[in-house]
């Protein structure tokens, strides 16, 4: 039973049950929009998550930080 990781400004957390909570730090629930929920059944390596940063950029035109 393997823990949900978050990155950024959000974060995620294993309830233990089927609900993953998103962008919840305990007192302060997520309050904004999100353009796309990508779920992996695994932890991605760091090749994978530039790979996955690089499509996300290009999709949503937003530039990565050198």
């Amino acid at each position: 039973n393997a823990a949900a990781t978050g990155q950024g400004t959000g974060n995620t957390s294993d309830t233990g049950s089927t609900a993953i909570t998103i962008g919840y730090d305990g007192t302060n629930p997520f309050n904004g929009d999100l353009a796309e929920l990508i779920v992996y059944n695994r932890a991605l390596t760091a090749p994978d998550r530039k790979w996955l940063e690089a499509i996300l950029s290009n999709k949503y035109n937003i530039a990565l930080a050198p």
